[in-house]
């Protein structure tokens, strides 16, 4: 699985290198991880474009970019899944998250899926939630109330 998204990554962002993970198993903070447990945010993206760095959220921004990506990674170590994963056939277990399936895409065949077939509709969702699996410029970081409620169940919280 991380190797499938870190050259899905590669591919979409040329060049940028967030993070990588290398021999671990992702611990949250309710279990122990191990020596090899853990995710790296590269500070050579902080920078970006500056002149992109005003406003609201803006993916073209570096550190807009990395902030996404720590909180999005903080989200797994809170207890979070992926909203809908790459193929559109695993999904979070929490009845208020957004179900983006397989058919969304164009054809069964035609994935990964992505933000635009994703907040398509009510049976199309979840692709502007924080815990998406793709990282793109659409994005919205949303979290729904059950997202909230898992994050402050975790003893990192209390």
């Amino acid at each position: 699985m991380l190797n499938r998204l870190w050259k899905t990554f590669q591919s979409t962002r040329i060049g940028r290198s967030i993070f990588r993970v290398r021999h671990c198993r992702v611990s949250s903070a309710a279990q122990n991880g191990t020596i090899h447990s853990g995710a790296v945010i590269n500070a050579a993206n902080l920078p970006g474009n500056p002149g992109l760095c005003t406003g609201g959220l803006n993916l073209s921004c570096g550190a807009d970019e990395v902030a996404y990506v720590a909180a999005h990674e903080g989200g797994h170590w809170m207890g979070l899944y992926h909203t809908t994963e790459q193929q559109g056939d695993n999904f979070d277990s929490l009845a208020d998250t957004g179900k983006c399936p397989s058919a969304c895409g164009k054809t069964p065949d035609d994935p990964p899926l992505n933000f635009k077939n994703c907040t398509a509709s009510a049976s199309c969702a979840g692709g502007d939630n924080l815990m998406f699996w793709l990282l793109e410029n659409s994005l919205q970081g949303k979290l729904t109330c059950e997202q909230g409620g898992v994050m402050r169940a975790n003893p990192v919280v209390k």
